[in-house]
């Protein structure tokens, strides 16, 4: 039976619980999924830990009734706009007699590279390799089974606030589950959406949230900026409650169902009629121009009145990211575009093209494709599952090799089985 992995996104929002394995032909399979409001949370830091375990918990039930499997420990996620890379390098002497590197000198060069002065109230959480050199070569991306000398790497040093870190881990075991490690969203969502050609030539990713959004550049298939923005889909419900006078939920149906990214786009006529009979009860929502008021707190707006706070927000948004885009001096060495996902700015009607008219780039949704998680809300949960099964495997086929450069056998043997280990090299080079 293949291993299953749980990813678990904690939001601020929502807390969305993902079940997956390796499926035929090496696919991810979703086996359960688990999703929670939650109230635990501002703008990404948790700001109540029983709230925050609670909707864990939550979550946690429902991905394991719909798998009939138990969670004991998962993955959980970190927003990329909370961590800082530090660019380090180390450098270390090949311990082979033969000078044949293997993965514990990966390991040693990269443990090496982690020796970096950070302050105390922060703490180290991964390691992003770049490069390696040998004996004065560069550019190399996986170094295993070349000879050599002197074995360099240098890396992006992975940090995040202890407090943060801490009180998310917190949270998860007091739901009752361990913490098998924290996956920074930027890799995860460039592991579910991104493909080596974009992350090669350079792409951002956005993960609008309810609270924040998370940008995310990729260049020469490398995390080299993050940004986190203090605003959300959130803020354009709450207009849509204050502008119109209704609850934040009749506000968020109404920004899903009905809202356009521009005024311009509108292309239904009919009037919105909210129906308010009862200020104790939640309200109604009824869309068309021949819709009966029954009651004398009917209110009717049409779809360009709503389209317009809708507008003036996401003008907003897109701008903040375009500026910081600007500000980081990588919006020119972007050329693939913007991919944008999250539950906050994905669901409006027209968003790609006004967001690429804004910032003069292309852009897409981005939305995983397996069945069951097919919604942009899903990407983060996904791809925590993902990353970590295409991490396995890459580690799978540096053990397999290992086994076999390590046991006695004949000549025409080993042959046989360096052929077959190019094949595996070759069928993993993409996890390297």
């Amino acid at each position: 039976m293949n291993e299953v992995y749980a990813g678990i996104d904690i939001g601020s929002s929502k807390v969305c619980t993902i079940l997956g394995e390796l499926g035929r032909n090496n696919e991810l399979q979703i086996l359960g999924v688990g999703m929670s409001g939650c109230n635990g949370l501002k703008k990404g830091i948790v700001i109540d830990v029983d709230a925050t375990a609670e909707a864990i918990r939550s979550s946690v039930r429902q991905a394991e009734r719909m798998s009939n499997m138990e969670i004991e420990s998962a993955y959980i996620n970190i927003a990329g706009g909370h961590v800082k890379l530090i660019r380090n390098n180390g450098v270390i002497a090949v311990s082979r007699g033969n000078r044949e590197i293997g993965t514990d000198d990966i390991e040693r060069v990269l443990r090496a590279a982690k020796v970096v002065s950070i302050p105390v109230d922060r703490e180290v959480i991964g390691i992003i390799p770049i490069q390696f050199t040998v004996d004065g070569y560069e550019h190399i991306k996986d170094p295993v089974g070349m000879v050599g000398t002197r074995l360099e790497a240098e890396a992006s040093i992975i940090t995040a606030p202890t407090s943060t870190v801490q009180n998310l881990i917190k949270s998860v075991e007091r739901a009752g589950i361990d913490v098998s490690g924290l996956v920074i969203d930027s890799l995860s969502l460039a592991e579910l959406l991104l493909t080596r050609d974009e992350k090669e030539m350079g792409i951002a990713v956005v993960d609008v949230g309810a609270e924040v959004t998370d940008i995310s550049v990729f260049i020469n298939n490398t995390l080299v900026y993050t940004k986190l923005i203090p605003i959300g889909g959130f803020h354009i419900t709450n207009d849509i409650s204050l502008g119109l006078k209704i609850p934040t939920s009749e506000a968020e149906i109404l920004k899903r169902q009905y809202g356009y990214a521009s005024v311009s786009m509108v292309e239904s006529k009919d009037d919105i009629i909210i129906n308010n009979t009862d200020t104790n009860k939640n309200s109604n929502l009824n869309i068309g121009s021949n819709a009966a008021a029954s009651s004398k707190w009917n209110r009717t707006i049409t779809s360009s009145e709503l389209v317009d706070i809708i507008e003036a927000r996401v003008n907003e948004i897109i701008y903040l990211i375009d500026r910081e885009l600007i500000i980081s001096g990588y919006k020119e060495r972007i050329p693939g575009g913007l991919v944008i996902t999250g539950g906050g700015i994905s669901y409006i009607k027209g968003i790609t093209h006004y967001a690429s008219s804004m910032i003069n780039l292309p852009v897409r949704i981005g939305s995983p494709s397996y069945l069951g998680v097919s919604t942009p809300v899903y990407s983060t949960g996904t791809g925590i599952v993902k990353y970590i099964l295409s991490s396995k495997k890459k580690s799978v086929s540096r053990e397999y090799e290992e086994d076999y450069e390590d046991s006695s056998i004949s000549k025409s043997e080993k042959q046989n089985s360096e052929k077959f280990i190019d094949k595996l090299k070759n069928f993993f080079s993409d996890f390297f």
